[in-house]
């Protein structure tokens, strides 16, 4: 009779491990949101080259290899478009493009790909909506709507598309319009505002999610400043 061993725990003497956020995606209307644990013993390596035949390698230098131990996914299953987030230093966000599974070790090997790196996304924003409990005072000194962040800071790139001179508040302006470039999905609607580093405001105007996994989330946004 053969002897049966279980591996299943395995990963407990793992060396070189690190806590890392797993973040399961919605796959469809009815599915629930965006899901989001820590998982405290994470196994980062060198993707195979098996991995990145089907890209040419277009991602080296950018993609990764964690190895993730099912008893601490909380019964989720990582699948393409889910996320992965370190916690060095830099908080870098990977997403996942493929998942093989080792049933034996109860393990899932996911090979992932950080866009902020590889698209060169070097600045960063956050989002903020409309909190219909709270007004604040402006500096004109009249009550306006309040608005509360959401989420943590995203990977970006602002890109200026459009300029044009509008009248408001007696002088003359400029509406300035902006494609920001995000490295994952984000939950938004048009009464929403975009913050960059430097907190200045921009108007989300629409949101474009990712058609795949593999491109970019655009928000297009408006802000308003003085004429030069």
């Amino acid at each position: 009779m053969p002897l049966a061993i279980d591996y299943s725990a395995d990963w407990q003497y793992w060396d070189f491990t690190e806590s890392v956020t797993f973040t399961s995606t919605a796959t469809g209307t009815n599915s629930p949101p965006q899901q989001s644990l820590t998982v405290a013993k994470a196994l980062r390596g060198q993707p195979s080259f098996k991995e990145r035949a089907p890209s040419g390698g277009a991602y080296q230098g950018s993609d990764v290899q964690f190895l993730l131990p099912g008893a601490l996914l909380a019964g989720k299953c990582p699948k393409p478009g889910d996320t992965i987030k370190d916690q060095r230093s830099t908080q870098t966000t990977y997403t996942i493009l493929s998942v093989e599974h080792d049933g034996l070790d109860d393990v899932s090997q996911c090979y992932a790909v950080a866009f902020s790196i590889h698209h060169q996304l070097r600045e960063t924003c956050t989002f903020w909506r409309h909190d219909p409990t709270r007004t604040q005072q402006d500096a004109a000194g009249s009550r306006v709507p309040a608005f509360v962040q959401v989420g943590d800071a995203v990977d970006c790139r602002f890109q200026l598309v459009g300029e044009s001179p509008v009248e408001g508040r007696g002088k003359r302006l400029h509406r300035y319009e902006y494609k920001v470039y995000l490295a994952e999905e984000v939950d938004l609607t048009p009464e929403w505002q975009c913050r960059d580093a430097d907190s200045n405001v921009y108007q989300v105007v629409s949101y474009e999610g990712r058609q795949s996994i593999t491109d970019l989330s655009v928000v297009t946004c408006e802000r308003f400043g003085d004429s030069a």
